[in-house]
């Protein structure tokens, strides 16, 4: 009889235990939020995403079609670029905005300023490729992140180009403005890459 009671009070420990286990694990579970959404992109940081944030900004505080000049509208995108944190960290402490000659250089005199630009034969190759209608942007990337003739500095200056390029471009539009943008992104990048972001921003305000 002394081993039956045994038994059975030892049956019922384990079922106490079990039971506890299983309330416990039905506790703690709802608690636990495990994610599984891999979908969501991560907030964007690059540098063809900051120029545009200084277009968002500019139209924010002034109206892209009012008949302002080509000086009001270098101050007033500086102006509005203050209120851009990301443009503002890649700011040189000698930054300054372009004067209303440099500006023409892209917007006006475009034409012989790109034939003329001061950059490698294999930059200029794909500056061109850029040009041709609906090129394929993908492959054009991952050609050059392989591109061996290619510095550093001019993968990330043609990474961004790109970037704007499909940003700011329609297909299968012919966009009559890619040569004043690709032009404004190079001549701005001969003093900081805050001035290229400025310069690609203001060609995009003056199109209206």
């Amino acid at each position: 009889m002394n081993k039956i009671t045994h038994l059975f009070y030892f049956v019922f420990l384990i079922c106490i235990a079990a039971c506890s286990f299983t309330d416990e694990e039905q506790f703690v579970n709802p608690s636990i939020v495990v994610n599984n959404n891999h979908t969501a992109k991560p907030a964007r940081t690059d540098w063809a995403f900051i120029a545009g944030q200084l277009v968002q900004s500019y139209t924010n505080n002034y109206s892209t079609t009012s008949n302002s000049t080509l000086a009001e509208k270098i101050v007033r995108l500086d102006s509005a670029s203050m209120q851009v944190v990301l443009y503002n960290d890649l700011k040189p402490l000698n930054f300054s905005a372009p004067t209303t000659s440099e500006a023409q250089v892209f917007l006006t005199n475009y034409e012989t300023a790109y034939n003329n630009l001061d950059v490698s034969v294999t930059m200029k190759s794909y500056l061109t490729a850029f040009l041709q209608e609906n090129p394929n942007y993908d492959i054009l990337l991952t050609t050059i992140e392989r591109d061996i003739l290619l510095t550093l500095t001019e993968k990330k200056q043609l990474r961004f180009i790109a970037m704007w390029l499909v940003d700011t471009t329609t297909p299968p539009e012919v966009d009559i403005w890619k040569k004043r943008k690709i032009l404004a992104a190079v001549k701005g990048f001969e003093q900081s890459t805050a001035n290229a972001l400025f310069n690609v921003a203001l060609v995009e305000i003056a199109k209206n």
